[in-house]
Formats: C-alpha cells, sequence, structure tokens
C-alpha cells in the first residue's frame, strides 16, 4: 500500500510540473487535491468514491453514514477532476462505476453505500 501511495505522489509531482503555467502555490494546491481524491478511493470497487472521509458538522449524534457515501453526482464532479489531472484509468473506473449502479430509468440513488445499495431513496432533480 505505501508503495501505492508513492507512485502516485510521484505521478502527482510529475503532473504538477507539467501544469507550468501555474503559479508555484496552485501547483502544490493542484497536488495536494489529486491526493485528496486518491484518499476517498474505493480498493473494493473501483471507481466509487465516498464524498468525504470527515463528518462536517461533527459526531454529534450517532449517524452513521454522514458523507461517507457515495453521491453519484459529486462523484461526477471528482471524475472531472481526475480527467483534468490525467488520470484516465481512474475516470473510466468511475465511468464503469456509474454504469454498473444507474437504475433502470437512468438514474443514480440519491447516495449510496459503496456497493451500490441505496441508503436515502429519494430523488434529486439534479442527479
Amino acid at each position: 500500500q505505501i508503495s501505492d501511495w508513492t507512485l502516485w505522489q510521484k505521478e502527482c509531482a510529475e503532473r504538477a510540473t507539467l501544469a507550468g503555467s501555474l503559479p508555484p502555490h496552485c501547483r502544490e494546491q493542484f497536488q495536494i487535491s489529486t491526493m485528496v481524491l486518491r484518499a476517498h478511493h474505493c480498493k473494493t470497487f473501483p471507481g466509487a468514491m465516498v464524498a468525504s472521509l470527515s463528518v462536517p458538522w461533527g459526531n454529534t449524534k450517532d449517524e452513521r453514514p454522514g458523507y461517507h457515501l457515495v453521491w453519484p453526482r459529486d462523484l461526477c464532479e471528482c471524475a472531472g477532476a481526475l480527467l483534468a489531472y490525467g488520470a484516465t484509468q481512474e475516470a473510466l473506473d468511475t465511468l464503469r462505476y456509474l454504469r454498473a449502479t444507474q437504475l433502470a430509468d437512468g438514474h443514480w440513488n440519491q447516495n449510496q453505500w459503496l456497493g451500490g445499495t441505496p441508503f436515502w431513496t429519494g430523488v434529486q432533480l439534479d442527479e
């Protein structure tokens, strides 16, 4: 696992260097952002990413999921960021995951566990 992170960090540094038109502080932010995306990847279900590993409102209740779910809307934004970074394989994995979890009528669950089981069953218009 450490070797995976080392390789990913090396690739981040190389790609950030390719973004030569960015000011140095932006290149650093670019690299850190790619690390955050990588930390949210799921190894069990390639292409899946939880919306956040944190609970922004704190652990005030015993709410199990927080943002520890896949929100397909947000996952699409992450895939775009992966493409901008040049992580084509990871973006394709995300596309495959979305295809596998898309419902028969064409929409996705509002949010779901990594395996695709819905958590909230509501429909958002932007899903």
